[in-house]
């Protein structure tokens, strides 16, 4: 997350607007992050809550639908 190397960290919910991780210890609220998905897509967000073992992430612009389907079955998506 942010400017720090990448890791892969558990995605527990996702949508259109924003998805919710498992929180990395340095997750600060307003960092801004860039999230690549196993499905291979890829947005910019900021973190926008947490709450000690999760936080949120608002995306800077909504996911189109069919990259939402590539991300919630990555092992279907061509």
């Amino acid at each position: 997350l942010g400017m720090g190397e990448p890791r892969l960290l558990r995605l527990i919910d996702v949508s259109v607007l924003g998805c919710r991780v498992e929180r990395p210890a340095d997750a600060l609220i307003g960092r801004s992050v860039t999230v690549t998905f196993a499905g291979g897509v890829e947005t910019h967000g900021w973190i926008v809550w947490s709450d000690g073992a999760e936080c949120g992430i608002d995306f800077a612009e909504p996911l189109a639908e069919h990259d939402l389907s590539r991300i919630a079955r990555p092992s279907q998506a061509r």
